[in-house]
């Protein structure tokens, strides 16, 4: 009689799949996009029926005020409002009884949102909500401040009762001005929180004249001028031109851009007049004429050199300019090499406390299933002709490895064409042959464990071999067939193919990949580029996105 399953069935995986699909769906891309979509139209159905509100408010407000909620759930009723009973109760609710004219707001916010969900604008939502909030609060108490004596005669509150009962109390107690006050710097506090740019106006604004901002220092750009002539402070700072206090100074700057300049290097002397022509003239040697142009530059010459009392006595204006000689070259390397980690200094790498633990004991190794192995491994090959000298077994965590030493005279592609035989004897899900094995002179089978051990992410990453690597990017996949850590610098392989027929751990090794990346690189040493076209195997690191920048 075969006995009655007694077992229960196990729950907790049963509701770890259901969240765990809840969270996949949530933060699917199309989920996201849907819901932005219907926060949009949300957004926008309730932006009219407000805006409905200014025309038929006055029409429809006695028959909101007594409408029954059963009429209201199954949208029953004779308003005026362009988007019907609910529109006119929601209108109603938001401008009167909740925030006046300020609800719009509310509104932006949620457009926001919906925005940000279908991926159109990047914005911040717990900013974008303070901000929202901030300026809710302060326009229904301005407009219930500014518009209180209009609320008799008008179907409207402009404010809402949540900014006329607060206006009122404020008013009550600290007066009409020290409400105006009040909604001041609540303004002002709100404007520096969301803009940069509020401290220097306000700076500027209050300082009414008494505080000198600094100027800019510029160099002086005319022809003459030194240093100690020119005062920094004097110039304009928009346009960066020298400023001159007298006509003197301004025409002591245009003789100097007029005459000649003339400059000394070592043994030449470089004399540049005010005409087209220069002469450059060497040490004991008499100036030549300057080569005339075709376009009359002799009769130009004459003319300057006639009106010019300077030109008339052979004397020219000229300065010395000194040419130091050459500095030390600078030696970058005493500064030091750029350490890019500096700029996120405070980064710790993840805890292993994130991988889950295995129970980690010592794997006992079943002698009776070796032997058996060996047994119809050696049986397999002999009914098929292949003689075997001996047969050595290396147990790992999940294969073992057993290397066959044929006898002389026996072709290994014999050997490897049994695979099927041989995995059939076995019971074996599937075996694989190495023929020959590298460096070993061998042929090695592997055949899969009956009770295999797990190889933890915690067990190699937590592995000394992994976390003193100097490898460029170092990656840890597993563990070998005789248990060590088997890891690869990813700089040397960086084209890379995982390929595999389903369940065979594709998935499982390139989460290794990253998971190796992850914890051992800085932020500022490694940027992920994470393509998933079915956005099924990499959609748990969408969290991560943005996530140090």
């Amino acid at each position: 009689m075969a006995k009655k399953n007694t077992t229960k069935p196990n729950t907790e995986k049963k509701k770890g799949g259901v969240f765990k699909h809840i969270k996949y769906v949530a933060g699917n891309e199309r989920t996201r996009f849907i819901a932005g979509l219907i926060l949009v139209i949300l957004a926008v159905y309730v932006g009219l029926s407000m805006i409905s509100f200014f025309f038929t408010g006055a029409a429809d407000q006695s028959k909101i005020e007594n409408i029954p909620l059963s009429d209201l759930v199954t949208n029953k009723g004779a308003v005026q409002n362009w988007t019907g009973v609910r529109g006119a109760y929601l209108s109603d609710l938001l401008m009167n009884r909740w925030f006046g004219i300020a609800s719009f707001l509310i509104l932006f916010f949620l457009g926001s949102v919906g925005a940000k969900l279908m991926s159109l604008r990047k914005i911040s939502v717990f900013k974008r909500f303070l901000f929202c909030a901030s300026m809710l609060i302060w326009c229904s108490l301005f407009f219930a401040f500014v518009f209180i004596k209009g609320y008799e005669d008008s179907f409207i509150y402009l404010g809402g009762q949540h900014g006329y009962y607060l206006s009122e109390l404020l008013m009550n107690n600290i007066g009409i001005p020290g409400t105006f006050l009040f909604l001041l710097g609540f303004l002002l506090i709100i404007a520096v929180f969301t803009s940069r740019r509020t401290i220097p106006v306000l700076q500027r604004v209050l300082s009414f004249g008494w505080v000198k901002m600094p100027k800019r220092k510029f160099k002086p750009a005319m022809a003459g001028m030194d240093d100690a002539d020119y005062d920094a402070d004097d110039a304009d700072e928009t346009s960066g031109a020298p400023f001159f206090d007298t006509e003197k100074e301004m025409q002591k700057a245009a003789s100097a851009s007029d005459d000649p300049v003339v400059g000394v290097m070592d043994d030449f002397t470089v004399s540049i007049p005010a005409g087209d022509d220069f002469i450059v003239t060497a040490p004991g040697a008499n100036p030549k004429p300057a080569a005339t142009s075709s376009n009359g530059s002799d009769s130009k010459k004459s003319e300057s050199n006639a009106s010019d009392p300077e030109a008339e006595t052979g004397e020219e204006p000229e300065f010395t300019v000194e040419v130091p000689a050459d500095d030390e070259t600078f030696d970058g390397s005493v500064q030091g090499d750029y350490d890019p980690k500096l700029d996120l200094s405070s980064f710790r790498n993840p805890s292993l406390d994130l991988l889950k633990k295995y129970d980690q004991s010592e794997h006992q190794v079943d002698m009776e299933e070796q032997m058996a192995n060996q047994r119809r491994i050696k049986q397999t090959l002999e009914s098929f002709g292949i003689s075997i000298a001996s047969i050595k077994a290396t147990v790992g965590p999940t294969i073992t490895l057993y290397e066959v030493i044929p006898d002389t005279g026996v072709r290994i592609s014999k050997i490897k064409n049994l695979e099927d035989d041989i995995a059939l004897n076995l019971s074996a899900l599937g075996i694989r042959i190495i023929a020959p094995m590298p460096g070993k002179g061998t042929i090695g089978i592997e055949v899969p464990n009956k009770d295999p051990q797990i190889v933890s992410m915690h067990s190699v990453v937590a592995s000394r071999k992994f976390q003193e690597s100097h490898f460029d990017l170092p990656v840890v996949l597993g563990k070998t067939i005789t248990n060590d850590i088997f890891m690869f610098d990813l700089c040397k392989m960086p084209h890379l193919l995982v390929a595999g027929a389903t369940g065979q751990g594709k998935s499982v090794g390139l989460n290794a990949v990253i998971t190796s990346l992850l914890y051992r690189k800085h932020p500022s040493e490694l940027k992920f580029v994470l393509v998933d076209p079915k956005m099924v195997e990499f959609g748990i690191y969408s969290e991560l996105e943005r996530h140090y920048l």
